[in-house]
């Protein structure tokens, strides 16, 4: 089958060096103007970020102030862009949260309670799909507002690999931060640092540090599940969840309500039930 271009020309027999040639140079070009987008994308995002304009919705305890945008073409245009100003009662809890991390001894799950024990002195934050909205606090809407650094007053951008890999953090040492605060700070910059290596060190006590052969052989351990996806909590009829018990290598199923965002949990729901797997089963390698 021969592939034909438009502004190529059509060449009968076995004369096509020319044409490869053409073709191969297009390529080339082609891939040069989509790097130099993503590079001259990624200028633009940096820019606005170091003149401390945001991106995407406004954090919890922040509200969007629109202002005229400086380019004046698309001033003329109606464009706008974004600053952070306060909400001053969401902004007081913010406050709260990073207290209670910081000097209460509570643990995230308890602040969590705390929090939906007064939803109104403490309003449950909002999700991107108001039709997800729960009404109340959720184990990650806290610890979001613990991590994000928009917290200290500095404009950051890059936190999130959206694209590269699937919406997760990305390492700290990419993100792009403003050079100098660009809205009133929430909570100081030290605090928020203090948070963030306490919640590291949990993270390395939970997780010690293991080979690359270990952590090989965990990865594979956890591969294999035989009723992964198939087993339900008799009491509150969600999923169960796999699990490895790191000493005894036996696989666990696993129904955990308070790391669940269902409203629907049982007043008699234990807080953990576990079932064993049977350690003489073999995952099928057809499922």
């Amino acid at each position: 089958m021969l592939l034909a271009a438009a502004d190529e020309p059509m060449h009968a027999g076995r004369k096509r060096a020319t044409a490869i040639l053409t073709r191969r140079v297009k390529q080339g070009v082609a891939e040069w103007y989509a790097l130099e987008a993503m590079e001259k994308s990624w200028d633009g995002f940096k820019e606005h970020t170091e003149q401390g304009f945001n991106i995407g919705r406004p954090p919890y305890g922040y509200q969007a102030e629109k202002i005229p945008h400086p380019v004046p073409a698309r001033r003329e245009q109606g464009k706008t862009k974004t600053r952070l100003i306060l909400d001053a009662i969401r902004a007081t809890v913010v406050r709260y949260i990073y207290d209670l991390y910081l000097y209460s001894g509570l643990g995230l799950q308890q602040i969590r309670d705390w929090l939906n024990a007064n939803p109104d002195l403490f309003p449950a934050p909002t999700p991107p799909d108001p039709k997800r909205a729960l009404g109340r606090w959720s184990i990650s809407s806290v610890w979001e507002i613990l991590r994000n650094p928009k917290y200290t007053g500095y404009m950051v951008w890059n936190r999130r690999g959206r694209k590269s890999v699937g919406n997760q953090l990305n390492p700290p040492s990419e993100w792009i931060w403003s050079p100098e605060p660009t809205h009133e700070p929430i909570v100081s910059r030290d605090k928020y640092h203090t948070v963030a290596a306490r919640a590291a060190a949990n993270e390395g006590s939970r997780r010690p540090a293991l080979s690359g052969e270990e952590q090989s052989q965990q990865r594979k351990s956890r591969a294999d599940y035989l009723y992964r996806g198939r087993l339900r909590c008799g009491i509150c009829d969600l999923r169960m969840a796999g699990n490895i018990r790191r000493r005894s290598g036996r696989r666990y199923y696993f129904c955990y309500p308070g790391k669940t965002r269902s409203t629907n949990i049982p007043a008699e729901h234990p807080p953990t039930i576990y079932l064993a797997e049977d350690p003489s089963t073999k995952p099928s390698p057809h499922g």
